[in-house]
């Protein structure tokens, strides 16, 4: 009895309600889908990277060349599950997948 009396009062869970600019509401989850993304597109653009000059300093020597053992070890000291730098290489295929 207890159970059928839970199930009934039980909420549903719905759709989250979108509404555009213009006060639309979306009731299609592809249009959904479609407007979050163009969204945080247009949110996250980054228009000033065409903007910036290239470097037109001196370029400083380095101290200590690069050794081949500082590079084979590299790989283990990066930390799991973070985010994908801007090549979109994962740090963990970097450091698992290369033997």
């Amino acid at each position: 009895m207890f159970k059928a009396v839970q199930s009934l009062n039980r909420k549903k869970s719905e759709n989250p309600k979108i509404f555009d600019a213009d006060g639309k509401f979306f009731t299609n989850i592809d249009e959904m889908q479609t407007f979050i993304g163009k969204h945080f597109k247009d949110k996250f653009r980054d228009d000033q990277i065409n903007d910036l000059e290239p470097f037109q300093g001196d370029a400083r020597d380095l101290n200590n060349s690069i050794t081949t053992n500082e590079v084979e070890k590299a790989p283990a000291r990066l930390n799991n599950n973070r985010g994908c730098g801007e090549d979109g290489i994962p740090g963990e295929l970097i450091k698992y997948g290369a033997d």
